[in-house]
């Protein structure tokens, strides 16, 4: 389906210009399916479960503007300011021309609280936890919504924010009326249960457009599956791999980054992210980051932003939720400029905030699990994968900083021990979609 088919539907000619200009010129398979069987423009709610980067974004964003079009309001949630700030600064910039306007409510965001309660918006895009506190406060808010996009549904299944997303799904369940429900989804295990239980339909859709190599790295192979074909590979990223894992870690990034190719490396929290940043800008030798660098000196002196400056200095930065707004957004524009070559992050990029990048690794510590389980939760796993634009990247998804080791029934981790300790490569077999090393472990995304 051509995206200039849409003007049957009452999109503007302009506005359809304007997706063309973006090099959007055809609509992806899923965001056909959700227009022409799932009746997407007609009110029909429905879930869309399917892998990052295969378009299930902009069925919301088209549903948003669709109603928009039509003067009836949107409420679009997102997990997380940095998402919601991406979001805003992307639909005022597209469709505020159009007469669409466009708010946006995060707990640093509050200067459109009291439009969100006049109803003067026709998108507003909101923080789950400050909707949540909407609903409470003011029960007849969803009485003029059209449409309740839930990005980044996933999250029902994590241990910590799940529950939110549940109470959240359950208060527009208890108040439904003559909203339409979207849910977008990463990867949902039990999405027909969700689907079922709201009693809306799915769309489930498990190939991506753009491929990715997802594997872990030993003596300097990356070995691989690709996620939708699931053919196995190896690659020769370093001819020797000595050292720490810091040491690793710095020697695979810099090669990468000598090739011109950026890294981004996710760590479980915020002193993480600036302390391997700091490692990495003493010791890669990568360039400066100048233009970063220049924007940074005329911004608010922050307790970041000297931080911040000295890793620029060797073309690396870190990312987390104690930046401001502004340093944020200088990280994530110059990242994507290719100034930027090695960005390490916490969750404040895991879901949804496109920066187009070759490669990424992931840090195990992250990822929540069972009791009595190491093995990380698929559906943050899958979630970080949200990042990659489309290009034909290589996804490095295991960073050699964690090992696992197994002593009777109990297990534990280790984050320094050296890929060169290992004597022999481990007995490797399969457990549902991990790959698991016996002895010392190393998880991995495989097959079905």
């Amino acid at each position: 389906m051509r995206i200039t088919e849409l003007a049957k539907y009452d999109f503007p000619e302009p506005l359809i210009s304007s997706w063309l200009s973006q090099g959007i010129e055809k609509l992806l398979p899923i965001q056909e399916q959700a227009i022409k069987r799932h009746d997407l423009f007609n009110g029909k709610s429905l879930i869309v479960s399917a892998p990052t980067s295969s378009g299930k974004t902009f069925i919301g964003e088209m549903a948003a503007v669709y109603q928009g079009l039509k003067r009836r309001k949107t409420v679009y949630l997102v997990p997380l300011k940095a998402l919601a700030e991406q979001k805003y600064e992307q639909f005022t910039t597209l469709y505020e021309p159009y007469g669409i306007r466009v708010a946006v409510s995060t707990r640093d965001r509050k200067e459109f609280d009291e439009a969100l309660n006049r109803g003067d918006f026709e998108i507003a895009i909101i923080v789950y936890e400050k909707f949540f506190q909407l609903l409470n406060t003011t029960p007849k808010f969803l009485k003029d919504i059209g449409l309740v996009v839930v990005d980044e549904l996933q999250l029902i299944s994590d241990p910590s924010r799940g529950s939110s997303v549940e109470l959240i799904l359950t208060k527009l369940k208890m108040l439904s009326g003559s909203f339409q429900l979207i849910g977008l989804t990463a990867v949902l295990g039990n999405n027909r249960q969700v689907n079922e239980w709201l009693d809306i339909d799915l769309l489930h859709y498990d190939r991506r457009p753009v491929e990715l190599r997802i594997g872990y790295l030993w003596n300097g192979v990356f070995h691989y599956r690709t996620y939708s074909s699931h053919d196995a590979g190896e690659e020769q990223l370093l001819s020797k791999l000595t050292g720490d894992a810091e040491a690793i870690l710095e020697a695979v990034v810099t090669t990468l980054a000598q090739k011109g190719e950026q890294s981004l490396i996710f760590v479980s929290d915020k002193e993480s992210a600036r302390k391997l940043a700091k490692h990495l800008a003493e010791n890669a030798g990568l360039t400066a980051s100048e233009d970063a660098l220049t924007e940074l000196e005329e911004l608010e002196a922050t307790s970041s932003n000297e931080e911040l400056a000295e890793v620029l200095a060797h073309g690396i930065a870190f990312h987390h939720a104690d930046l401001t707004a502004e340093e944020r957004s200088l990280v994530e524009r110059h990242f994507r400029g290719e100034q930027i070559k090695v960005l390490v992050s916490t969750t404040t990029l895991a879901m949804g905030v496109n920066l187009p990048t070759r490669n990424v690794f992931i840090e195990l510590s992250k990822w929540q699990t069972e009791p009595g389980d190491l093995r990380p939760a698929l559906v943050y796993y899958i979630s970080l994968f949200s990042k990659i634009a489309v290009h034909q990247f290589i996804i490095v998804c295991i960073l050699p900083v964690l090992f696992i080791h197994k002593e009777g029934n109990k297990y534990s981790i280790s984050r320094t021990m050296p890929f060169n300790n290992f004597r022999q490569k481990p007995e490797v077999r399969e457990q549902r979609r991990f790959v698991r090393i016996e002895e010392t472990k190393i998880m991995k995304i495989n097959k079905r």
